[in-house]
């Protein structure tokens, strides 16, 4: 089976690690039969994952590999996946993976290919973003507006988002104009639809893209200052601040 280049590989996978092969035909959850394509792997290194999910090294997971048997029992590698259901263990359905000499070796060129992918893809967000912040989160709560709204939003699902909200203390505005005071409405599930859309916490202090166009519409009547944050890129750790500067004065 053709495998994927590289760059294909970062850009089409959210989950990104380095685990070894277990058992093959079988699963770590009743929610999933084992097929000839279910594997159970170990997770050694987490290198990429929606943040929901980042602390996966150490744990057997299940993943269904493109071809049965490929890679086998024993071996350690690179593999790039999205996420088939989230259960009492996770299940992810290969993408591809990479060969390692060793089980400790570098993926070649890995780092190159997840920077530059990144660095598009927030371009792509900071171009679309109606104010760009560096804050704190105050605190986090349910969002009876939002979850009221019949209209719903870009990212409609029929799975239910549980939708929330999350007030950010603003200390700077790195692009366009913000209160004192932000709201950003986010899901706080991680069902399949909605995994990848960051989460907050109290505390979570970083720089954040927000996005006017895609609040639910009971929401928006609420605030005047709410905004969404719905994709990988629009939340990043305050350490991004002078990158995000960056990127947008070259954009100018």
């Amino acid at each position: 089976m053709t495998q994927l280049p590289l760059e294909e590989l970062v850009q089409q996978s959210p989950f990104v690690f380095r685990a070894t092969v277990l058992t093959a035909n079988s699963s770590t959850t009743a929610s999933l039969s084992p097929t000839a394509r279910s594997t159970v792997v170990r997770v050694l290194e987490v290198i990429r994952a929606p943040r929901a999910f980042g602390r996966l090294a150490g744990q057997d997971i299940t993943i269904n590999l493109r071809q049965p048997g490929t890679p086998p029992a024993g071996v350690t590698v690179i593999f790039y996946a999205q996420l088939h259901l989230a259960a009492d263990t996770l299940v992810l359905d290969e993408i591809g993976h990479q060969p390692l000499p060793n089980a400790t070796a570098a993926a070649g060129g890995l780092s190159d290919a997840i920077a530059a992918q990144r660095d598009v893809r927030l371009n792509e967000r900071l171009a679309v973003a109606s104010a760009v912040v560096v804050g704190t989160v105050s605190n986090t709560r349910r969002s009876v507006a939002a979850a009221a709204s019949a209209e719903g939003t870009a990212y409609i699902s029929e799975h239910d988002p549980v939708w929330s909200e999350a007030v950010v203390a603003v200390d700077s505005v790195v692009k366009g104009a913000a209160a004192d005071s932000v709201v950003i409405v986010y899901p706080a599930s991680i069902d399949v639809a909605w995994f990848r859309a960051p989460k907050f916490h109290p505390g979570q202090r970083g720089v954040f893209l927000l996005h006017q166009n895609d609040v639910p519409a009971a929401a928006a009547a609420q605030y005047d200052n709410i905004y969404t944050s719905l994709d990988i890129p629009d939340v990043l750790p305050v350490d991004d601040h002078a990158r995000v500067r960056a990127l947008i004065a070259n954009a100018h």
